[in-house]
Formats: structure tokens, C-alpha cells, sequence
């Protein structure tokens, strides 16, 4: 009794292979040699890949637009992925100094986790009111005759 594969199911996951490891160039030659339709994956990874080194440059708008786009299916999965994404914008703006820019930030972005994520909430404002304290008080210290 021999094992039947399915050669299309083998050449759609082997074509999934290389766009998975960004390698699209070979998975799209690989997609047309073994005549395997152009398959809808093909622009998830190539999306999930553009992020990723958006990431590596310090740019969170590809994966928050993404995010925001996939809040629903984020929030039936339980991920707190697009809370993460904000928290590390809004750590981002805190370490250019901007200050005020972050307060705004977080107002508009940190209200609708508010339910299921308020101690981090409350941690990043208060991080940002010592933050203004701190500067403050130097700005004081280092102007005074």
C-alpha cells in the first residue's frame, strides 16, 4: 500500500517555504516551473516582509497601519500585538523628547486598551510625568546663576 501525496498541496507549500523566508524571487520562478497558481500568499508575505524591515529601521507605521487593519482578528486571538506597537511608539517619542507629541499620542491611541491593558497604560504616563519632572528640574538646575 503506497503513499499518494498531492504534488499541487507539495508545490504550494514549497513555494510557501521560500516566501516565508522572503526569498519571493525563487518562489515566484518556483510558482511558475511547477505551474501552481499564483497563490494569495504570495502578498502577505511580501507585506509581513516589507514590515519587518521597517522594523529593523525603527518604523512602526507599516506594522501599526497593519495592525489597526487586523485589530478584530487581533483581539479574537487574545494578542496584545497592536498595544505593544503603540507602547513602542509612544516609548519612541518619548525618546526624541517629545514630550508633548507622546502625551497626544497616548491619548489618542492607549484609550481603547484601557480595559484590558490599564497598569501598562498607567506605567507609560507615569514613566512620562517623572520623565517631565526630571527634565524640569534640570532645565532649573542648569539655568540657575
Amino acid at each position: 500500500m503506497g503513499v499518494h501525496f498531492n504534488i499541487h498541496i507539495i508545490n504550494r507549500v514549497i513555494a510557501m517555504h521560500f516566501f516565508r523566508l522572503g526569498q519571493s524571487d525563487l518562489g515566484k520562478c518556483f510558482l511558475q516551473e511547477s505551474q501552481v497558481s499564483d497563490a494569495a500568499f504570495k502578498t502577505a508575505f511580501h507585506d509581513m516582509h516589507h514590515i519587518l524591515e521597517q522594523l529593523k529601521a525603527h518604523n512602526l507605521k507599516p506594522a501599526l497601519v497593519w495592525a489597526k487593519a487586523h485589530h478584530e482578528e487581533l483581539r479574537k486571538k487574545g494578542s496584545s500585538l497592536e498595544c505593544n506597537l503603540h507602547e513602542l511608539q509612544f516609548v519612541q517619542l518619548l525618546q526624541q523628547g517629545s514630550h508633548l507629541h507622546a502625551l497626544q499620542y497616548a491619548k489618542a491611541n492607549f484609550s481603547r486598551f484601557a480595559a484590558s491593558h490599564m497598569g501598562r497604560i498607567q506605567r507609560l504616563m507615569g514613566s512620562l510625568f517623572m520623565l517631565v519632572i526630571w527634565t524640569a528640574h534640570h532645565i532649573r538646575i542648569w539655568s540657575s546663576p
